[in-house]
């Protein structure tokens, strides 16, 4: 049973709430993290906006959000677990808001439609495709306690009344413990039509990946923390657990981006 309760962000025009996973029902730092995310993102995001984010989990990376957007906006998310679903759709459903603004899909974005093997830490709750770099020494604090099969969507194989709601995203996040890049790849048409800024996870052992993609596609990678451009991805001194891709050719109008 989760708690539900408030989350004060100052700037918000009112007060959210969250089912908080914590024994204890703390929201402390849960409240802290919403609070510098929605001071970054809200520089980039406009209210309008339609936002995409695969890995949604429980909806937590969606909270800073909402302050954010308004009525118009749109919100599609993907999230294959169906317990933390299960949250997502609650944490949303309970704010009122966003009704009938919201996407809710219980499944995978990924390169092929399938049952894909699935690893997951109940503890931490959290889990990703089963692959070779989400085992690698170093590349989480994560314990797999738990492994099952979850269904994973292709681009092509997507229903074409949901591309087309995703085909006007400004804004998209991904969180899947190692294969964002796989997952924006799918969302390339998205990526090629409207250029959204991109929030991604730093996973170590996938900086040719991502180096790759925000080449291939002309991104700059910006690390949201700093505000400032990254001109390396190194894990002994630079690593910072997300990283902000923004469209080349939008840099030098972003006036809260430094090392332009």
């Amino acid at each position: 049973m989760r708690e539900k309760k408030p989350i004060q962000i100052q700037g918000a025009e009112r007060e959210f709430y969250y089912l908080s996973p914590n024994k204890d029902g703390s929201t402390e730092k849960f409240t802290q993290y919403c609070q510098k995310i929605y001071d970054f993102l809200k520089l980039f995001i406009e209210p309008s906006a339609t936002v995409i984010d695969v890995g949604t989990r429980d909806g937590d990376s969606l909270i800073p959000l909402l302050p954010i957007l308004k009525k118009g906006s749109r919100i599609i998310t993907f999230e294959p677990e169906k317990t933390e679903f299960d949250f997502l759709v609650q944490n949303l459903d309970m704010i009122n808001t966003f009704e009938g603004q919201v996407d809710y899909n219980n499944f995978a974005i990924g390169e092929k439609t399938e049952l894909r093997d699935f690893v997951w830490d109940t503890k931490a709750r959290n889990g990703g495709f089963k692959t070779e770099q989400i085992n690698k020494p170093g590349a989480s604090m994560c314990k797999w306690d738990k492994e099952f099969q979850v269904q994973s969507f292709c681009w092509n194989d997507l229903e074409e009344s949901l591309k087309d709601k995703m085909m006007k995203a400004s804004y998209i996040k991904t969180d899947t413990e190692g294969c964002d890049i796989e997952a924006l790849n799918e969302l390339l048409p998205i990526i090629k039509k409207t250029r959204p800024f991109i929030m991604m996870e730093w996973w170590p052992f996938t900086e040719e990946k991502i180096r790759d993609f925000v080449n291939t596609n002309k991104y700059a990678v910006v690390h949201p923390e700093l505000r400032q451009i990254m001109y390396g991805l190194d894990l002994r001194n630079g690593y910072c657990h997300d990283l902000f891709l923004v469209p080349s050719e939008k840099v030098k109008y972003q006036k809260h981006i430094k090392g332009k």
